[in-house]
């Protein structure tokens, strides 16, 4: 179970950070809603087991996403290999806190990922 929230989790905050627009297909559109939503579902989670539900959610519509082909131009995708290997290292911090059954940790370190998101989105021009 940890593995598999450490993957998905990986996946899901890259895909989280590249966003919607630079992402094309209709397909990574809904996976990036889905994202979205389990995303602040995980944060407003009580409990870890709680916070796992909705952390594999994520990652199965980040898996999804990044199977979809980025469509932004050379130098974006210069950025969007940066931003995912940021959210790689977030995501390790991640799945130590999970393992440690440590809540506040991990919702801190999910909160970083979306500062990673919003970093990323601007120096893409979203």
């Amino acid at each position: 179970m940890k593995k598999i929230i450490l993957a998905g989790s990986v996946v899901a905050l890259i895909a989280i950070a590249i966003g919607v627009k630079s992402l094309s297909g209709s397909g990574v559109k809904d996976s990036m809603q889905a994202m979205k939503k389990n995303y602040a579902a995980a944060m407003g989670s009580t409990d870890m087991s709680e916070f796992s539900k909705y952390a594999t959610l994520l990652q199965t519509a980040a898996q999804d996403a990044s199977q979809k082909d980025y469509d932004g131009t050379k130098p974006n995708e210069v950025i969007y290999r940066a931003g995912m290997l940021e959210l790689n290292q977030e995501m390790t911090a991640l799945n130590q806190a999970v393992a440690a059954n440590d809540l506040p940790k991990a919702k801190s370190i999910l909160a970083k990922v979306n500062d990673s998101k919003k970093k990323y989105h601007t120096a893409l021009g979203e």
